[in-house]
């Protein structure tokens, strides 16, 4: 006599079965490796080879970590994510693209560190913040781009980049552009290092930064400010560019405590440029000093 098992248990054994067989959960740490595969995990056994491929199995605020310096490729961050290249130094090769590009979703923060990212003489940008978002990088080589190392152009919400001991190298358009069309961009660079850029670091419409203990050498313009843009600039080295620092238009520019060494023009001033009386001038430099404000 054939017994059956009532239609209750029978369907509490079914829900148990579709409960037991989830769908893989993204990780809090994934992996990248020269010798890893897409297809994994991105565990710390079994890596992937790209960011691109581990930031879909990462979860947001997690981490992503690298192996080895592998070249893992560019990458599109929609969600709160670091990317930390640790001791290896890894890379994202970006030959005719945009290496980093941070979108779709506003409010996110976003922390690159421990990387290089090059263009290879014809990428376009190196970090494109194209969202409202906090951003930090730190410990960051941007090289080889033929637009901007960072850029804001297509921003048109407020964003805070912070830029910490970043070298900025041979880069066609401008090093680290602040601009935004609504609210504000504000730029925080620290021991950063700009060689043989077009334009150092610009502080567009409504942008807002501020450069310390920093070095310009053999650029156009090194650092400038443009539209509404304020730009402040302390404690840095200006040397061999053609224009050191600039103050357009409309704009205001506060210098403190800088070294400008063999510049063909060292303070440009169509705009407002207070000083701290402090900033060295030797060598090549033709424009007026700008108006020097008491120390308090």
């Amino acid at each position: 006599m054939r017994k059956f098992l009532p239609a209750a248990i029978v369907g509490a054994l079914l829900a148990f079965v579709t409960y037991a067989a989830p769908a893989h959960a993204q990780a809090t740490r994934t992996w990248v490796s020269g010798v890893g595969n897409d297809a994994d995990p991105c565990s710390r056994t079994a890596p992937c080879k790209t960011f691109a491929g581990a930031i879909s199995k990462t979860a947001a605020g997690g981490e992503i970590n690298c192996i080895d310096g592998n070249g893992a490729g560019a990458v599109t961050i929609t969600k709160s994510l670091t990317i930390d290249g640790g001791g290896t130094f890894c890379s994202i090769l970006a030959a005719g693209i945009t290496g980093v590009n941070i979108s779709t979703t506003a409010g996110i923060k976003v922390v690159l560190r421990n990387i290089s990212i090059d263009g290879a003489g014809s990428g376009i940008n190196g970090v494109s913040v194209n969202i409202g978002s906090t951003v930090l990088l730190e410990n960051v080589q941007i090289f080889g781009f033929t637009n901007n190392g960072i850029n804001t152009s297509s921003l048109t919400q407020s964003a805070t980049i912070q830029a910490k001991n970043v070298s900025f190298e041979y880069i066609n358009g401008t090093a680290a552009l602040f601009q935004t069309s609504g609210g504000f961009a504000v730029g925080q660079i620290t021991g950063a290092s700009f060689l043989g850029v077009t334009n150092g670091v610009t502080a567009g419409t409504n942008g807002f930064v501020t450069v310390s203990n920093s070095s310009f050498v053999g650029s156009t313009t090194a650092a400038q400010a443009s539209g509404n843009g304020t730009l402040n600039v302390d404690t840095s080295l200006f040397s061999n560019n053609t224009n050191a620092v600039t103050a357009g238009v409309g704009t205001n520019v506060r210098v403190s405590n800088n070294a400008l060494y063999d510049n063909p023009n060292g303070f440009t001033i169509n705009g407002t440029m207070v000083s701290d009386g402090k900033n060295r001038v030797i060598g090549g430099a033709t424009a007026s000093p700008p108006t020097t404000l008491p120390l308090k």
